[in-house]
């Protein structure tokens, strides 16, 4: 073989070898990205489970307020009863009172 095509031969080898040089170089930031990715992923599901998480206590801290809630309406219910029979009691006494006083 000529010098010229083996030149021509070592050129092309050359081309190649830079160009896998470039696709290795590629490979490796797209490998790198990949990672990140991950790991911005990892992340995400990792808030994602604190939330919902947190999301179940406030579940359960509502179920809590309603059922107070409840309670409280059973209990306060009965007050205008209660306020009436109170009324009654006093004007009872105070007919008593002023019943024994004559």
């Amino acid at each position: 073989m000529s010098d010229q095509i083996l030149t021509q031969i070592l050129g092309e080898l050359k081309s190649l070898n830079n160009r896998m040089g470039n696709l290795e170089d590629r490979q490796g930031a797209l490998e790198s990205g990949q990672q990140a990715l991950l790991t911005r992923q990892e992340a995400l599901e990792s808030g994602q489970k604190a939330l919902l998480t947190r999301q179940e206590a406030l579940e359960a801290r509502q179920v809590s307020f309603e059922a107070e809630l409840k309670e409280i309406k059973a209990n306060t219910a009965d007050i205008p009863l209660i306020r009436q029979a109170v009324l009654e009691t006093l004007e009872i006494t105070k007919r008593l009172d002023l019943s024994q006083k004559s």
